[in-house]
């Protein structure tokens, strides 16, 4: 379903180039928790976003049901929580939640809706705007925003992270449910979660996928 072709990247640090990613090939299933782990700054996050068709590899590709991907597969297929929110400053917390499905044209209804929001405990958050909201409030936002858009694929960039123990677990547990009828691909600095809620864990170091 998803495959990695050769993914190569590398950041120039002043004149040096460091290679972040080399060569990973890799097909994942089409279901299933798959988490991924390394060191930081060793090329997490730039994975996630190759595979997002946020940032675009130096070469390689990124193949959809054996097509290269395009702009209506980052639009339909794919929803994202990154560890940076985005979530929109002049737009409800409902509306930051419902927005990624109304740019897809998913339907969703609001019974789903509220249920997620009752699970990261934000329900009674929903008239409110992000600057009303704290760091890990912020977060559970954003990770309903995912959820919410039933994608065929759920990556999830360090979304425990801000988050109480107990809301961890919660969170694992949402996206678990949510990896039985999609791929669900999440980084993560927490072996203790990885290893209790995920199918399999990938090991990123010195540019490979172990």
């Amino acid at each position: 379903m998803l495959t990695l072709e050769n993914i190569t990247k590398s950041y120039f640090i002043g004149e040096e180039s460091m290679r972040v990613l080399d060569s990973i090939s890799i097909t994942f299933p089409s279901t299933g928790f798959i988490g991924i782990k390394g060191e930081s700054g060793c090329g997490k996050s730039t994975l996630l976003n190759i595979i997002a068709s946020l940032e675009k590899a130096d070469q390689g590709d990124v193949l959809f049901y054996n097509q290269v991907v395009d702009s209506q597969y980052l639009k339909k297929e794919i929803t994202f929580i990154s560890q940076n929110h985005d979530l929109v400053s002049s737009l409800t917390v409902k509306d930051n939640i419902t927005i990624a499905c109304k740019i897809a044209g998913i339907n969703y209804s609001n019974s789903k809706l509220n249920n997620i929001a009752k699970t990261l405990d934000i329900e009674t958050l929903l008239s409110y705007y992000p600057h009303q909201l704290s760091g890990g409030q912020k977060r559970r936002v954003s990770i309903a925003r995912g959820i919410l858009k039933d994608a065929s694929i759920l990556l999830a960039d360090e979304p425990t992270g801000a988050l109480h123990l107990s809301q961890a677990h919660e969170v694992m547990k949402l996206l678990q449910q949510q990896s039985h009828h999609r791929l669900v691909l999440i980084v993560s600095h927490d072996d203790d979660l990885l290893k209790e809620y995920c199918d399999d864990i990938l090991v990123l170091e010195k540019g490979k996928l172990h």
